[in-house]
């Protein structure tokens, strides 16, 4: 549909769309981020352009007559058939859960009982509660991600590994990065190894719900 679309429109929105669609040229020559997939994101913008120049087109056929009305009523079936098995998809697909009881728990005393600009030791999985449902700050956000962005996280996340393992080291490196507070709980365990014994020896424990603990670090 979009030549159709695009030689319909006039003069000042063809200009417009054009701008659009270089960024559909330039993600399929040039790979902006590490990971090529994260092209899509450029894509996204020019996708939503052109979904608006397609609907405005099929809008004046559709007013244009009856032919009209029904051209446009067999044309959209297919426009929207590939969503359509994509939602498909989605329905019957098993759930995941992104948070659970014990996440939304802690999260709400973490909201509740620490300043909004408190500092949190975590692991880095994508879905923790303290960067997902808080909004409080970690030392070190999702390695997927940064990875995607080209940020060198090598020295942060040895850092944080010898945090989480406690000793002499951890606790300069807990003051050095001003951390206000430490979770210990299943991520931690599994993807840093994390001490429990260190911080239950050495730290208050303000909170405790199931397998999360939290761990008051600064006075």
């Amino acid at each position: 549909m979009i030549p159709f679309a695009f030689l319909k429109l006039d003069k000042r929105l063809k200009i417009i769309y054009l701008s659009f669609f270089t960024l559909f040229i330039a993600g399929n020559i040039f790979i902006f981020q590490p990971y090529e997939y994260d092209n899509i994101k450029i894509f996204t913008y020019w996708f939503f352009a052109t979904s608006a120049v397609v609907a405005l087109f099929l809008t004046k056929l559709w007013e244009k007559n009856l032919f009209g009305k029904i051209i446009t009523g067999l044309i959209i079936p297919f426009l929207i058939f590939s969503s359509f098995l994509d939602l498909l998809h989605l329905y019957f697909y098993p759930g995941i859960k992104f948070s659970n009881k014990e996440d939304i728990k802690a999260a709400q005393f973490v909201r509740e009982n620490t300043p909004s600009n408190s500092i949190f030791l975590t692991s880095d999985r994508h879905n923790h509660f303290v960067p997902v449902l808080t909004g409080r700050q970690i030392l070190m956000g999702y390695r997927g991600w940064l990875w995607t962005y080209g940020i060198n996280y090598g020295q942060r996340e040895m850092e944080i590994s010898k945090m989480f393992s406690g000793g002499k080291e951890a606790k300069k490196l807990l003051e050095k990065y001003k951390v206000d507070y430490a979770v210990i709980g299943p991520s931690e365990k599994y993807d840093f190894k994390a001490n429990e014994s260190f911080y239950s020896e050495n730290y208050p424990l303000i909170f405790l719900y199931q397998n999360i603990k939290i761990y008051k670090i600064s006075e």
